[in-house]
């Protein structure tokens, strides 16, 4: 059944065509399926769930990102680049949960919790186009829209300021990266929050980070397993 949620997601995204599905698309239905298709044997043969390792992410080719709700508590979800749009990455899962990522920056979600229908920020956000850490802007405007009564939803804005942090070495999913920490600490007329990234020593590219996508869903804990091309 939920390799039949994955064409479902194939339809969903109108990816497909005479042509057949998009590229980036179809190495993500692959991955996504591969894991979920029902063994030939009963439950009680089935061998415990293998750890996801770095061969096996490479081995499906496609861009992959892990999520998790901090409050929710849960070790987090593999998602898989599905699709790109206007320069959005769409990330899914078999049980149709996406996240839209711009760069290393989350500008939607759907089936984490609340919704966040999209995103979007100033020109020179460092998320979205990566620079060396040194030249970060020393703040950004982020707008966030979610659902609400109107046409539009419920649209909030933010200023968020930059401070740099010390120089940290982190590991995802084997793989290691030289990084700087970079707070984020944002304000508004309806509130403030925090947001936390590490951002490579030499790039700018944010690896990981802790983003916040809502009041009622708060911050997303993102790591960038193999980026998208």
């Amino acid at each position: 059944m939920r390799a039949l949620g994955i064409a479902a997601i194939c339809l969903l995204f109108a990816a497909c065509s005479d042509e057949g599905a998009n590229p980036i698309l179809a190495r993500g239905v692959e991955a996504v399926t591969t894991k979920v298709r029902p063994e030939e044997d009963s439950p009680a043969e089935r061998p415990a769930p293998r750890v996801l390792t770095r061969a096996d992410i490479e081995a499906t080719g496609a861009a992959a990102i892990r999520v998790r709700l901090v409050e929710g508590g849960t070790s987090g979800s593999v998602f898989y680049g599905a699709v790109e749009n206007g320069g959005v990455v769409s990330y899914v899962t078999p049980l149709r949960e996406i996240v839209g990522m711009r760069g290393s920056q989350v500008v939607s979600t759907r089936g984490l919790g609340t919704d966040l229908l999209r995103s979007w920020s100033s020109p020179d956000d460092p998320l979205a186009r990566p620079v060396p850490p040194e030249a970060w802007p020393a703040e950004v405007t982020r707008t966030y829209e979610f659902p609400g009564d109107g046409a539009r939803g419920e649209i909030r804005e933010f200023v968020c300021r930059f401070t740099a942090g010390p120089e940290r070495m982190i590991t995802i999913l084997e793989r290691q990266h030289h990084g700087v920490e970079m707070r984020e600490t944002c304000t508004g007329p309806a509130g403030s929050f925090e947001n936390l990234h590490i951002a490579d020593r030499e790039t700018g590219f944010v690896w990981h980070s802790y983003q916040w996508t809502g009041p009622k869903q708060g911050l997303v804990d993102v790591a960038i397993i193999e980026p998208a091309d």
